[in-house]
């Protein structure tokens, strides 16, 4: 991961960042030398989006497996609550 000072890309723009994407599709902003921002390709965002996902598709399914999960109306789950938020 390449990183690119906050004041460099002030004043070199879109320049300095083409250059400094690294071949991993990334690079950090830093300011004041601590990394404060990520600069990813596109395709390395829809990766990373896929991936979060998958992953909240798999814990939805494994909550779903533990009985987790309740199949009621709005107004049956407020009922169901209510007991809890009258403490």
């Amino acid at each position: 991961m390449n990183a690119i000072a906050a004041n460099d890309l002030k004043t070199r723009g879109i320049r300095c960042v083409e250059q400094s994407m690294g071949e991993d599709g990334e690079a950090a902003i830093t300011v004041h030398g601590k990394v404060r921002y990520m600069i990813v390709t596109p395709e390395k965002y829809d990766r990373l989006r896929e991936a979060e996902l998958d992953f909240a598709v798999r814990e939805a399914r494994l909550d779903v497996a533990q009985g987790k999960i309740s199949a009621t109306s709005i107004a049956e789950h407020l009922e169901q609550v209510k007991p809890c938020r009258a403490r």
